[in-house]
């Protein structure tokens, strides 16, 4: 299993730009994207974008992986 370590100042500064309730299911969440070399947070309602890159992960990923976290389960992470 292979951890993948994020600081909370980087979820929340990139959840501010989280669509609220849209139509559009991946808009009401944050792209969590993991290619090997670095991470990517990305977070957009369609007006406005935001993003951050962790470089220099220790974490060893054979394939890239994405996954679009629900704007809930953000919300809870950074109480």
């Amino acid at each position: 299993m292979t951890t993948i370590t994020l600081k909370i100042k980087d979820i929340k500064a990139v959840s501010y730009a989280m669509a609220n309730k849209d139509i559009r299911y991946y808009l009401d969440g944050m792209l969590f994207e993991h290619n090997g070399i670095e991470t990517r947070l990305v977070a957009t309602d369609g007006h406005r974008i935001h993003l951050v890159r962790v470089e220099n992960n220790t974490a060893l990923v054979s394939e890239p992986v994405k996954y679009i976290i629900p704007r809930d389960f953000i919300l809870q992470l950074i109480k």
